[in-house]
């Protein structure tokens, strides 16, 4: 076992969740992936154990935490980055040499402030 991989006990301890709980979770469909020892025993990563954190505090808000919503955070988790993507590129795009916006406007700087 390497220091990034831990037991479900030490899991329970460091989340204060319950063994029942965390096997809930990966049954439910929240924990996508959680690896397995030779022995069949689960292995948390430190990946883990940030998802364990939101769906706790998810839980916390009173929100009910099912796979179908999870699927939909998700979409929307990806819509977003690629609007970043989006922005990001048009950014570049406008601070490119070649870039009519780059262009020096004297007209604007005439404006006063």
């Amino acid at each position: 076992m390497t220091s990034a991989e831990l037991t479900i006990a030490e899991v329970a301890e460091r989340t204060g969740l319950t063994r029942h709980t965390l096997r809930y979770y990966e049954r439910d469909g929240l924990m996508l992936g959680v690896d397995r020892a030779g022995s069949g025993h689960r292995r948390y990563s430190e990946r883990d154990l940030g998802w364990i954190e939101l769906i706790t505090k998810l839980r916390a808000t009173g929100m009910p935490i099912r796979k179908a919503q999870l699927d939909t955070m998700a979409a929307y988790l990806d819509a977003i980055d690629m609007k970043i993507s989006y922005y990001a590129d048009a950014i570049d795009a406008c601070e490119s040499p070649d870039s009519y916006l780059s262009w020096p406007r004297p007209a604007a700087a005439s404006v006063p402030r």
